[in-house]
């Protein structure tokens, strides 16, 4: 017998990897808003902005970074925890 707990590992990956494209899609259009916001500083507002802006790209591109292994985690765990149950399934004889 199948352990009830599958399809919810199944359903917590499929729920975390809408989230991340979420959450990488709030990232590029900020970005995109950046971008545009760059034009009206100058000077020293300038230089601010672009420091501040190259801060967030990099701390960016870590979280990305990050979620991508988070997100090949959770699928990992999610397939190996079903492929262990589903042997051990066929094994239990009624």
């Amino acid at each position: 017998m199948l352990d009830t707990n599958v399809p919810a590992m199944v359903s917590a990956g499929n729920s975390f990897g809408q989230n991340v494209a979420i959450y990488k899609s709030t990232l590029a259009a900020a970005e995109q808003s950046a971008q545009a916001a760059q034009a009206f500083h100058k000077g020293d507002s300038a230089m601010a902005f672009q420091a501040a802006h190259a801060r967030f790209v990099e701390t960016a591109n870590k979280v990305n970074a990050l979620l991508a292994i988070a997100e090949q985690n959770v699928h990992e765990g999610a397939t190996t925890y079903t492929t262990a149950d589903t042997n051990a399934a066929s094994e239990y004889v009624m």
